[in-house]
């Protein structure tokens, strides 16, 4: 979770149940200072406030495994969601369902939007079509469960 993540997200929609952990995947400067702010003095503008007991970071080393055994790219990074994922699997999940992911122009750009967004593939920013072939391979395999709603590239 960054602070771009919950550019439109309302403070009242974050999630704070009990024995909620908060992972973040910082990439660049700004998101270490954004976790100083979220375990820092309570701020009653700041969207998360949290103790940093509850905080999880994506060692950067992990990050480069992910990226480099894993995904196989030259891009930037892998996307958040693929981020998550692939750190479910790592961590041990018994069971994964994989849901809002694999990028198309047919639905919006991401899974959370209210309206329609177009899908943009910056260039370099991250591999979708290898990160979809990761997907499907590993539904295949019956490692994860990918709800692939009806996008027939996918099936």
């Amino acid at each position: 979770m960054m602070d771009r993540s919950l550019a439109h997200t309302s403070k009242e929609d974050v999630p704070r149940d009990k024995g909620i952990k908060y992972v973040f995947l910082p990439c660049r400067r700004k998101d270490y200072n954004y976790i100083n702010t979220v375990i820092g003095p309570p701020d009653p503008k700041r969207q998360l406030v949290a103790d940093a007991k509850d905080l999880r970071i994506l060692h950067p080393d992990f990050v480069r495994y992910i990226h480099r055994v894993w995904m196989k790219v030259r891009a930037f990074r892998p996307t958040t969601g693929g981020m998550m994922f692939m750190s479910a699997l790592h961590a041990g999940c018994d069971s994964l369902d994989v849901y809002g992911m694999g990028y198309t122009r047919q639905y919006s750009d991401h899974y959370y939007d209210l309206t329609y967004i177009p899908f943009k593939a910056f260039l370099g920013s991250h591999d979708y079509r290898r990160e979809i072939k990761l997907m499907k391979m590993l539904d295949d395999d019956g490692i994860i469960n990918w709800y692939k709603r009806d996008v027939k590239e996918f099936l």
